[in-house]
């Protein structure tokens, strides 16, 4: 997968690799199926790049708010 165009990746890999990804999916009724990640953001009228783009503003959003919310958890407030 990592050598791979994000067009060519599978909407089931891309699942399994990120939680996000999964929520993304499950918003946009997509099924965690075989099909290529460009078939599955044609279904919801968006680009590969937007599809991704969600996904990553996701996972970003999420590690700030654990930050916040468990400041040791945030590898920058660890002492060393």
């Amino acid at each position: 997968m990592n050598n791979m165009k994000p067009e060519l990746w599978k909407v089931q890999e891309v699942a399994a690799r990120n939680a996000q990804a999964r929520r993304v999916f499950r918003q946009h009724q997509l099924g965690a199926g075989r099909a290529r990640l460009t078939h599955a953001a044609a279904a919801t009228s968006a680009s590969v790049d937007e599809m991704l783009a969600v996904v990553a503003y996701r996972s970003r959003t999420v590690a700030r708010s654990t930050c916040l919310l468990r400041p040791m958890s945030c590898p920058a407030s660890r002492p060393n």
